[in-house]
This record gives structure tokens, C-alpha cells and sequence, in this order.
């Protein structure tokens, strides 16, 4: 699913490139492919693939800090956040803290797993 980004947050892990920190095994001191950071954000859906479900184009939406399996017992209880694979280093951890996972400080960004990793929130209108 593909959203145009209307805001995305700094977050402190946001600042370790910058500083040439660590986060885990990312040494921002090395060099390193070039990524975009961020991984708190909000937009609307500008396209959806053939496996989304629960969301349309137009819709509203949060996302996720990172990109979950989508397979896990928390995935599918909608708890991305806390995915299996992270901790079996399966797959990439939060959007925008490497090259492997690119973040939301970008005017249009994919969501992985779309369906557990947004969130529509009715009563907003993200704006």
C-alpha cells in the first residue's frame, strides 16, 4: 500500500544518524547506503495491492513503527510492534533507521503488511 504522507514525527532514534551513534548493529559512524528516516506517520492511501483488505484508496491512516511479518500471534492480534521476527532478526525492525527499511520523512511511502501495519482512525482527519 502506497500513502501520501501528510506528517511524520522526529523521533529520538531519528537523531542517531545525525549524531554518527548506534542503534543495535547500525553504526551510523560507517559508512552506509543513503536511507529516508522516520517511522511515525500519518497520510492517505493513494494505492492498494491485490493482497489489501482492509483498506481502499482515500482512506485515512496511521502507521505502524515498523514492518511486522504479518504471521506471528502478535501480528495477527494486531500487535506489529511486538513481532516475533524481530527479536529472530527475520525481518527489518522499525522504518527509517537503515537502508534495509526506508522511512516516512518522504512525501510518499510504502506500507508493508498493510492491513495489520495502518490503522484507520475515523474521528480524525490527519490534517
Amino acid at each position: 500500500m502506497i500513502i501520501k504522507v501528510t506528517k511524520c514525527s522526529i523521533c529520538g532514534s531519528d537523531l542517531h544518524p545525525y549524531h554518527g551513534d548506534k542503534i543495535g548493529t547500525n553504526d551510523y559512524a560507517q559508512p552506509m547506503e543513503k536511507f529516508c528516516t522516520g517511522h511515525e506517520m500519518i497520510g492517505e492511501i493513494v494505492d492498494v495491492g491485490k493482497a489489501v483488505r482492509n483498506h481502499k484508496k482515500g482512506d485515512k491512516v496511521m502507521v505502524e513503527g515498523g514492518k511486522g511479518c504479518g504471521e506471528c500471534l502478535p501480528c495477527r492480534m494486531g500487535k506489529a510492534n511486538i513481532c516475533l521476527g524481530y527479536t529472530k532478526g527475520i525481518i527489518g525492525t522499525a522504518y527509517g533507521i537503515s537502508p534495509k527499511l526506508n522511512g516516512g520523512h518522504a512525501d510518499y511511502f510504502q506500507v508493508f503488511n498493510a492491513d495489520i501495519g495502518a490503522k484507520k482512525n475515523p474521528r480524525r482527519s490527519y490534517r
